[in-house]
């Protein structure tokens, strides 16, 4: 039998250590998938265990999930049955209601605080995409059922004092 040579000897090391790699590869592979298989399974079981998954999250009527929208006041999300959606169109301007068209923010319903805190932090223009001035506030307050002075007071001169 003929001696091999030092080229020959490296090739086949290479190539033991090819086998190995790929090896130790589906070994690592075959670990991902039995731990994923794992988590899915203890995720079906907890959800399993409860009869409606969705019931601690308190947005389901029956089996029907209800929409969340963020309040542009006070930044909390709630259900779209809690919150007023007030849009701006060029178009048709000032909007309220879900089906208005244009732009729209969401305020919860009937809070002088969300409004006053909407206003005070410019969230209105942002929410629009475009800038709007006193008047338009001042209507949307009134539209809202608030005091005149509500729009015209702190909150909207925090608005015109752009620092």
């Amino acid at each position: 039998m003929a001696s091999r040579t030092k080229t020959q000897r490296i090739q086949s090391q290479k190539r033991t250590e090819k086998k190995s790699s790929a090896t130790d590869q589906h070994a690592r592979r075959a670990e991902i998938q039995s731990r994923l298989a794992l988590s899915a399974t203890n995720v079906a079981n907890k959800y399993a265990e409860s009869a409606d998954p969705l019931a601690d999250s308190g947005n389901t009527l029956g089996n029907a999930h209800l929409p969340q929208r963020t309040c542009i006041g006070c930044r909390t999300r709630r259900p779209v049955g809690d919150l007023t959606r007030i849009s701006w169109s060029d178009t048709s301007g000032l909007g309220f209601g879900r089906a208005a068209q244009g732009r729209g923010a969401w305020l919860c319903d009937g809070s002088e605080e969300c409004l006053a805190a909407a206003l005070a932090r410019r969230a209105f223009p942002r929410a629009f995409r475009r800038s709007l001035d006193d008047s338009v506030l001042t209507r949307i307050a009134f539209s809202m059922g608030k005091d005149a002075g509500l729009a015209i007071g702190d909150p909207a001169r925090a608005y015109d004092n752009r620092s």
